[in-house]
């Protein structure tokens, strides 16, 4: 392996299939369905909001109840979806690691560009771990963050 990126995109490496794909293809599939589901949260979300802020009525306890709640399980799904995204950087940054190539073998593209090999793959990998890891902390550190600042706002 030649720490020289070569020019071309026709390396065999390029043909080699992903060492995961069913994986690959639930990982789609959840990050999919969270998506959708926590759109639905932030649509029911300014449903409830509207409520507590409508002033021709008088707020009533269970639309502020019921919007921590929300609030609550919007936190959880939010930082639930951070930490995912941070363990398929983490895998990601895994994989160009351990072959030594970015892109790793297998791992498909719009356009690819040129293939980076040796110490500048993985300078690239070690960047991929630190951003996985700074976006999995803020993703496990949302929840509880969130659940505080509303005990302050209710004031218990």
């Amino acid at each position: 392996m030649s720490e020289e990126p070569e020019r071309n995109w026709d390396g065999s490496e390029r043909r080699q299939p992903h060492p995961a794909p069913r994986s690959r293809k639930t990982l789609k599939w959840v990050i999919m369905a969270g998506a959708v589901g926590g759109f639905g949260i932030l649509l029911y979300l300014n449903v409830l909001l509207q409520r507590v802020i409508d002033k021709s009525q008088p707020v009533a306890p269970q639309d502020i109840a019921s919007l921590a709640h929300w609030l609550r399980v919007m936190s959880v799904v939010m930082g639930l979806s951070m930490l995912g995204v941070a363990v398929w950087i983490a895998h990601f940054s895994w994989r160009v690691s351990t072959t030594a190539v970015y892109p790793p073998p297998g791992s498909r593209h719009i356009k690819p560009k040129r293939v980076l090999r040796g110490r500048v793959a993985r300078t690239v990998a070690l960047a991929g771990y630190l951003f996985a890891a700074v976006l999995g902390s803020a993703g496990v550190a949302l929840v509880p963050v969130v659940w505080r600042l509303l005990q302050k706002i209710a004031g218990t």
